[in-house]
Order: structure tokens, then C-alpha cells, then sequence
């Protein structure tokens, strides 16, 4: 197995441990995927320069179950709802999203 299959592997385990069963429903259409997803209520967001600006709700998933997150997504959990802002990091692994209560 390859670096990248190995990283990919890592991520997927470490979701299975941190992360909880969600529901991710496209905002542009097609039906709700089921997948591991790992919510964090205070997710610093880090400026140009290196300074918080702001903490905010940030939702992380594989890149495999999400190819192509938009704004306007709903990830539900169990007891919450939340919508996609916008994207805040992608590594073709795994994507952490801002986002919103819905």
C-alpha cells in the first residue's frame, strides 16, 4: 500500500473513532449520502496573517463520501442540522467545512 492509500486509511479510522453517523444531502440535487462525519462547535478560523478571526462550527469529511462540497449542503446528525457556508480546507482526503445552523 502506498503513502497516499495509507493517509486515506488514517483518515477513515480516525473519523470511525471521533466522528458521528450524519446524512449529507447535495443542495444542487441527488440524494442524501450516509456517512461519518466529525462535528466541531468552536473551530478557530485562522486570518492571513496567522490571527484568529473568529471561531466558528466546522463539520470535517472524507473527500471520498463528498467529492464536491457547495455551499448550501445539509449535514444532519442525531438532534442537529447544520448548513454548508463554505469550504474552509481540502487535502483530496478529508474537507473541513464552516458551517451554520440550519
Amino acid at each position: 500500500m502506498g503513502a497516499a492509500a495509507d493517509f486515506a486509511s488514517a483518515h477513515r479510522e480516525l473519523l470511525a473513532v471521533l466522528g458521528e453517523p450524519a446524512t449529507y444531502t447535495p443542495a444542487a440535487g441527488g440524494g442524501p449520502i450516509a456517512l461519518t462525519a466529525l462535528l466541531d462547535r468552536h473551530t478557530a478560523e485562522v486570518g492571513e496573517f496567522g490571527q484568529v478571526v473568529a471561531y466558528r462550527p466546522a463539520v470535517s469529511v472524507l473527500c471520498a463520501d463528498v467529492p464536491r462540497p457547495e455551499g448550501g449542503d445539509v449535514i444532519a446528525f442525531a438532534g442537529s442540522t447544520w448548513i454548508v457556508l463554505r469550504m474552509a480546507s481540502s487535502d483530496d482526503m478529508a474537507a473541513q467545512l464552516w458551517v451554520e445552523a440550519a
